[in-house]
């Protein structure tokens, strides 16, 4: 690695798992004599509420980058069978889609356990200072910095601000006058222990959807296989929801999501009795699109659901935070070693922001659509056609984004910052 020509101190605001991610994928490409990073979250500790992600070839490709995958796999629910894809009634199989090849398609794994791993890994490389209780309420640029105000009244101050501070993005608002809108669905959310349903389980796979009008009910492994994560998904107009706030913490009642899945397989009720009696609820919301992530002469950036808050009908969303953070690392080891007049904000707008808008843009309408396409076409199982287009949408609707080379688009977009636009290196060839 040649000597960095220039130094940073970031600031990432956010310490979940797009910020936590964003310092390692940073520090991984970065001389570390180049940067300071820290990490201000405003939780008490670092943690994740919540159940099961599944993380998709392509972010399994960066996990690979920056030395995680084993510790993934390890913790991860191996299956084979990506989806099986039922009918809410008779429980029939629709579709069956394996993953592809020696490697997994995707690995589910718990929030909590994930975070944990990165946690540990960033305290074990010294790859940043982690700050809990610092919750950040505003930000204001004096001269060549980034003053961060938070709310027990300290302040810190960094050369570049990862706004890594999720849907309700403080940061994102001091740019944008948008608001979090409403995705017109509720996900109930839990964990069973496998070993609570093996016996019975009648099935040959820990990976099925049942897909019904207005609702669908996902199941598949995580920790090992030990646990499965469970999502109930019911679209709503809101209008019979006493809270509508958007929240990792609502509880909702068991008896609620009974009624509510009264007529679909037997074996979604009897899942649902294992549920807590107050399982997790979760109101939907995403982000409108933003097509400005770069502000401040680019002493500031968007990141994860900051920039593009999704619903989660493709189970990208983690995966696009992810992409984030792996295209910004990359932006920043070429800036820091870049010997001309390009400055942080060239990198940042005609690289990191011209690579990921349009992709993460496209994955936030795709994720929509998918939604609105499972309930529209589950409505009319009775048209042998609208389940022949309900199954190609699943066979076919993950393709792109797991398929997409993101070290292509960043080769390409890093041309025009380079003399003559002719060194066209592969980046991961200074991964460290």
């Amino acid at each position: 690695m040649s000597t960095p020509s220039k130094s940073l101190r970031i600031a990432i605001v956010g310490g979940g798992l797009g910020g936590l991610m964003a310092a390692l994928c940073v520090h991984s490409f970065c001389d570390p004599t180049a940067i300071k990073i820290d990490v201000y979250e405003q939780a008490s500790e670092y943690k994740e509420i919540g159940a099961g992600v599944s993380l998709g070839r392509n972010t399994l490709r960066v996990i690979k980058q920056i030395g995680l995958y084993e510790q993934t796999y390890a913790m991860a629910g191996k299956t084979k069978i990506w989806l099986s894809a039922r009918r809410y009634d008779t429980g029939e199989e629709i579709v069956r889609i394996k993953a592809d090849g020696d490697e997994p398609s995707h690995l589910p794994v718990h929030r909590a356990e994930f975070l944990a791993l990165l946690v540990r890994t960033i305290k074990e490389r010294a790859a940043a200072t982690l700050h809990p209780n610092k919750k950040c309420l505003a930000i204001e640029e004096i001269d060549d910095a980034i003053v961060l105000n938070f709310a027990d009244g300290a302040m810190a101050t960094a050369g570049l601000v990862i706004a890594a501070d999720g849907i309700h993005s403080r940061i994102r608002q001091h740019y944008h006058n948008d608001d979090a809108q409403f995705g017109e669905m509720v996900v109930y959310r839990g964990l069973v222990p496998t070993d609570a349903i093996k016996d019975w389980w009648p099935l040959d796979t820990y990976t099925p959807i049942w897909i019904g009008p207005g609702r669908y009910f996902i199941v598949y492994p995580v920790s090992d296989g030990s646990l499965l994560n469970i999502g109930a998904f019911i679209a709503t107009d809101g209008k019979s929801l006493e809270n509508k706030t958007e929240s990792w913490t609502l509880r909702g009642d068991r008896f609620d999501l009974e009624k509510d899945y009264a007529d679909f397989d037997p074996t979604v009720n009897r899942l649902i009795q294992h549920l807590d009696e107050k399982p997790l609820k979760w109101i939907l919301y995403d982000r409108p699109l933003c097509d400005k992530w770069v502000f401040a002469n680019g002493k500031v950036a968007l990141l994860g659901d900051a920039a593009h808050a999704m619903v989660p009908h493709q189970g990208a969303g983690v995966g696009q935070a992810i992409e984030d953070g792996y295209i910004l690392g990359q932006c920043l080891r070429d800036y820091l070693n870049d010997p001309s007049t390009h400055t942080l904000e060239d990198w940042l707008t005609n690289v990191y922001q011209s690579v990921r808008l349009p992709r993460a843009q496209r994955v936030q309408t795709t994720s929509r659509e998918n939604g609105n396409n499972l309930h529209a076409q589950s409505n009319t199982f009775k048209n042998p056609m609208s389940e022949e287009r309900l199954k190609q949408n699943l066979q076919d609707r993950m393709q792109w984004i797991w398929a997409d080379d993101i070290d292509d688009m960043y080769n390409n977009a890093r041309k025009s910052m380079l003399p003559g636009g002719a060194d066209n290196a592969s980046c991961k060839d200074s991964l460290v």
